[in-house]
This record gives C-alpha cells, structure tokens and sequence, in this order.
C-alpha cells in the first residue's frame, strides 16, 4: 500500500461536505465525483481495447493480428458533397429525422415546388454566378451501395416540410421595403443578403419584384449537416410562387441580389457527431460588377453581431473597396416587424448617401454599422482559404475502394466494420 506522501499514491476525499455555511462544498463534492467518474470511464475504455487486443492474439495469433492490421480499411478525409452524392443525401445518418422549426407547416408539394425553381432559376442574367447544388439534392439518387449498407434509403423531397416563421413574414417586408426605397431610382447598386438561411430567402422573395435573386446555395442538406440546409430548402419551396409571380414582373435587365446562407462557414463543433456540409460563397469580382454597371454594394446582416462579415465575403467586399465602389453595410434589425425601415420611409438616403435626403435627419445607425468599412480579409475569423478538413468527411478505403464511413449523430458502432453501413 503507497504510503500517505507518496506522489503516486491516489486522490482520496478524506471528508464530505454539504454544509450551507461551508462555501463551494456542494461544488467540490460534484467535481470530485464527476473527476472520478471520468477517470472510471477511461479505465473501462483502456480495458477493453487491452481485452480486445489480448482476444485478437489468442484468436488469430501473431500472424494473424499483423496480417489483419495489414488488412484494415485506412481513414481518409474526402469531400462531404462527393460522399453524398456517391452514397445518398444522409450518408453516416440512415436513421437520422430532420429537424424543423416551423411554427406553420404550409400544404405545399414540396417537390413540385422545387423542381420548377430548378427549372426557372436557371434562365437568369446573372446564371453564370448562381449556385443551386441545394436543388441537386431533389431528385439526386445515390451511384453506390456500400456492402455492409442494410438500411434503406430516403428520399429527401419526402421530408421536406415548407413552412414560414413570423420572423420569415418580417423580413419578407423588409425586402419589400428595401425595394419600394431604391424604386425608381438607377442607384446602380448590387445588394448582398447574408443572414440565416431562411431569413436571407424571405428578405430576397420580398424585393423580388425589383432585383433579381441569385442564389449560392452551394452544399445538400443532411440529419445532422453543420449547416441546416433543409430549412433553406424549405423557405423555397414555401415562397415559390411569390418567387414565381415577381419573375414575370421585373424590369428586363434588373439589379442583382446575391443570396447567402450565413451558417455555410460556421465554426465546426464536434467532427465526430457533426456533418460537415459547410462551403465557401464565390462572387464575381469587381471587374464583372463594372462591366454590369455596378457602382454600389450594399451587404444586409441579420444585425451588428453578424460583423465582421464572413472571411471568403470580406475577400470580395475589400475587392469592390479597392475597386472604387461604394460599399455600404445595414441590418435586417433597421428594419421593424411591418418592414418600415428604421427613422421612417425617407431615412435611408441619411444612413445611406446614395440618394438626396429627405425630410429631417432619423437617428443614427447602430455603431458597428455607422462605422462599418469592408475589413482586410485577413482580420476576419473565417480566412479565405479554409482549412485542409473545411467542408469534408471520413471515409474508410481499403486498396482506394470505399467501404464504410462513420456514423454521425447517434450512439451506434462507429467501427469501418461496424453495422452503420452508411
């Protein structure tokens, strides 16, 4: 037995304490059984990979172990969109249910509804620019069925559920708002809407009438995607026919409003439970923007709390910058919930000197919009160039052959022979 000052000797908690005149008694007695606990789940764990060993050299032999060592599938990072295009739109999730938040799911046929905005989307001006790898997703199936696959595959339309949210209604008229503001007006003038998926759909349907949506919606939705693009793919299908109707309205030759998904770079929480569906947006640089005509950009986050803008955005802002366009930053939070912009009708042009002012000054922006100019990229949280595992999944390959890849979002064997198949 290790005697009391030996350093090896074990942590022991000589008294309990749970007296209310004893500061952090009852916090140091859940820590201690909290420490000890950790440390009986790591015994456990060192144990049974010690017993798995023993049992795998007594069974096989020597020989036997090394050759099936030899033998063993080698983990391998590969694009996520590839592996569910390959594999089916849930790869790693069979089981996995999407999550919605609607308050009001909408009777919508979901498929009907985003097979012609896959169709009607694409005869655009600005075609060349618009990402809709999201609509891919519809009617994609999978090329490959892996050996160990039991499970049966999902479609995704079947679970797409359209709805909206009172705050997609709001932003709905903010967009309107924004749009009955620059009409009439040749304010040569690109606006940029990065906010939340389904946030950034509704401001975009409701100035459709004046701009013309391009959307870069770059990844598939999955059960358990570090982006939630199933709600995107939900709001679309929800507002098609606004987006419809306002196609047939606009001017022929109609400013763009480029359409983000503000969670596409999001900080990765958990490789192990998350899918990294995660991308990077691509906008055409200063140089397409004269030859449109462009001469003002304007970004819309959700609120000052969304600044600095995203790393591969800032890149292209800091370009028209530099370029000599005016750049300009607001919030859908200077909008209320009947979509008036903040001050009144007229006080945009005092936030905003595109236009003459008019009427007396409103109060000023909120600072971090007041004071917003585009940033260098490289002080801003998400660089351009993500990093070497951005955007990509495991996968286990044995001599370059796909044979399994992990689970995500479950409890279940996450071993390459495991039962998950994928």
């Amino acid at each position: 037995m290790p005697l009391p000052q030996d350093p090896q000797r074990p942590f022991e908690r000589d008294a309990f304490f749970d007296d209310p005149g004893i500061v952090g008694a009852r916090w140091w007695n859940r820590a201690f059984e909290g420490e000890v606990e950790a440390t009986r789940r790591q015994a456990v764990k060192a144990l049974a990979a010690i017993a798995i060993v023993i049992g795998g050299v007594a069974v096989l032999g020597v020989g036997g172990v090394a050759a099936a060592i030899a033998h063993a599938p080698d983990r391998k990072l590969r694009k996520a969109i590839d592996l569910q295009r390959q594999l089916g739109w849930n790869v790693g999730a069979p089981d996995e249910p999407l999550t919605w938040t609607w308050p009001t799911t909408l009777a919508v046929d979901a498929r009907a509804a985003l097979g012609r905005l896959a169709t009607t989307l694409h005869a655009k001006r600005y075609a060349p620019f618009q990402v809709l790898t999201q609509l891919e997703a519809i009617t994609a199936a999978p090329t490959t069925r892996l050996a160990s696959d039991s499970s049966t595959p999902r479609s995704l339309v079947a679970e797409v559920k359209p709805g909206r949210s009172p705050q997609m209604d709001a932003d709905l008229k903010s967009g309107q708002s924004l749009a009955t503001t620059f009409s009439g007006r040749d304010l040569k003038a690109l606006v940029i809407v990065d906010c939340e998926g389904p946030r950034s759909v509704a401001f975009a349907v409701g100035a459709s009438r004046l701009f013309e949506p391009v959307f870069i919606l770059d990844n598939w939705p999955h059960p358990t995607g570090a982006v939630p693009a199933h709600h995107t793919l939900g709001a679309l299908a929800s507002f098609e026919p606004e987006l419809s109707s306002a196609a047939a309205a606009r001017a022929a030759l109609p400013p763009p409003l480029f359409v983000l998904d503000r969670s596409r770079n999001t900080p990765l929480v958990d490789a192990e439970e998350v899918f990294d569906n995660r991308y990077f947006a691509t906008l055409p640089n200063a140089t397409t923007l004269s030859r449109w005509g462009i001469a003002r950009v304007l970004l819309v986050v959700q609120s000052s709390t969304s600044l600095p803008e995203a790393g591969d955005l800032a890149v292209s802002l800091a370009e028209y910058a530099a370029g000599g366009l005016d750049v300009r930053c607001i919030g859908m939070s200077s909008f209320d919930w009947s979509g008036a912009y903040s001050g009144g009708p007229d006080a945009f042009f005092h936030h905003v000197p595109w236009a003459p002012a008019v009427g007396p000054a409103p109060a000023p922006l909120e600072a971090g919009f007041a004071t917003w100019r585009p940033g260098a990229p490289s002080t801003h949280p998400s660089p351009k160039a993500p990093g070497a595992s951005f955007g990509q999944a495991y996968a286990y390959e044995r001599e370059g052959v796909l044979v399994s890849v992990p689970f995500y979002g479950g409890t279940r064997d996450r071993s390459p022979g495991g039962s998950n198949g994928g």
